[in-house]
Formats: C-alpha cells, sequence, structure tokens
C-alpha cells in the first residue's frame, strides 16, 4: 500500500468513527424520545457520508 492509499484509508476510518458516534447520538436521542434531535443526527450522519463517498475516487483499497 502506498501512501496515497495509507491515507485515504485513514480518511474512510475516520468517516466511519465519526457516522458511528453519531449513530449513537441518534440513538441515545431516541431512547430519551427526542426523535427530533435523533433524526437530525441520523440526517447529519448520512450527508457526511454521502459527502465523503461523492467527493473522493474509490481506489480499491479496501
Amino acid at each position: 500500500m502506498d501512501e496515497k492509499q495509507l491515507q485515504r484509508a485513514m480518511e474512510l476510518i475516520s468517516v466511519a468513527g465519526n457516522s458511528k458516534s453519531l449513530s449513537i447520538q441518534a440513538m441515545n436521542a431516541a431512547e430519551k424520545n427526542d426523535f427530533t434531535k435523533a433524526d437530525e443526527y441520523l440526517k447529519e450522519a448520512q450527508k457526511y457520508l454521502h459527502e465523503d463517498i461523492t467527493s473522493h475516487q474509490w481506489t480499491g483499497i479496501l
């Protein structure tokens, strides 16, 4: 794996971690019956993933 591929892999790990964190926050909000906040967290997670996927060329590193 070259340096560019390694950097991209690290970016993907970061995106996955951030999305997981937002999903956990959404779950916690839902448990408190704050479905509006839960929906906001999920929309943010989806937006984050979509922007990352569409802004990079997949290099086949995964």
